[in-house]
């Protein structure tokens, strides 16, 4: 019997900051369920991503400054995309369309990806981001495999690749730890990570 694969769409779509030329565009693989969601935007999972949190960490010394409410377990997307529009920082996945054996599947054990999205495109058309950090080895595989032309091979956690996107444009890709809690490296060692990045693109 053929199983039932339930096939989405991205939800979102691609992020620019309004009031700031966008400088780097963090990239995901492809939304969670909207089971799991509590806002209608990206790392919306409350008890289970802690990108939020970390960026809270990084930019205010305060892992809550995007929390909306412990009690109804919120993050605060009206102070979120007010950060992201002040700060030079995009936001998009890899992956456009997926489908999931379960409408609440997990992205990584039930989901199937159908098409990526164009980052390519995507960096023509905004000549000021330079840079692309995927959150988790696997959104970065995907990615490194658009760049495969460039000879672009993936890095490893915390670690970079540098290329020539253009003449005289050099484009670098950061792999950043997963913020979801399924990758078990502890919250400090993830926002080390990240600051360390946002330090030397002179964001942090």
């Amino acid at each position: 019997m053929a199983e039932n694969n339930f096939s989405e769409k991205h939800l979102f779509g691609l992020f620019l900051p309004k009031n700031s030329d966008v400088k780097i565009l963090l990239l995901g693989t492809f939304p969670t369920a909207k089971v799991n969601q509590t806002m209608n935007f990206y790392y919306s999972n409350f008890g289970k991503n802690d990108m939020w949190r970390i960026l809270g960490e990084i930019f205010y010394k305060n892992r809550n400054q995007f929390v909306l409410s412990e009690v109804e377990k919120k993050f605060d997307q009206e102070k979120i995309e007010a950060f992201l529009n002040q700060s030079g920082i995009g936001l998009y996945d890899v992956v456009k369309e997926a489908s999931r054996k379960k409408k609440n599947a997990s992205i990584d054990s039930k989901v199937k990806f159908k098409q990526p999205v164009d980052i390519e495109s995507i960096l023509r058309e905004h000549a000021t981001c330079n840079a692309l950090a995927t959150v988790g080895v696997r959104a970065a595989k995907l990615l490194c495999r658009q760049f495969k032309r460039f000879n672009v091979s993936v890095p490893g956690i915390g670690e970079k690749v540098s290329f020539e996107f253009e003449a005289g444009r050099e484009v670098t890709i950061y792999c950043m730890p997963s913020s979801s809690r399924a990758n078990t490296t502890l919250l400090t060692e993830k926002i080390e990570k990240y600051e360390a990045m946002f330090k030397e693109l002179k964001l942090a």
